[in-house]
């Protein structure tokens, strides 16, 4: 696999605006809280459906009915094209 061209600063923010991801650092993090512990793990396996079609996986953490997720590219110990791609695609 070819390694990823980092994502640009400015690109990085100017995608940003309107999601409700946010950058901390060289990756992204997005927080969703849900109705119940059911719905947040119904929530991580439509992420990890994504992230397996995109074989781009992101750390996921479940704390009760909150799920966080934080997406870099480990390649490049930074942001990438592939991570907005996964941004712009995680519409659910």
């Amino acid at each position: 696999m070819n390694r990823p061209d980092p994502w640009r600063s400015d690109d990085v923010d100017r995608s940003l605006e309107g999601t409700l991801w946010r950058r901390e650092g060289t990756s992204l993090v997005y927080e969703r809280e849900c109705a119940s512990f059911v719905d947040a793990i119904a929530f991580v396996n439509q992420v990890a459906e994504l992230a397996e079609a995109e074989n781009h996986h992101p750390d996921i953490e479940i704390s009760w009915r909150t799920v966080r997720l934080r997406l870099t590219t480990h390649q490049i110990n930074g942001l990438s094209m592939r991570d907005a791609q996964f941004v712009e695609k995680m519409d659910f």
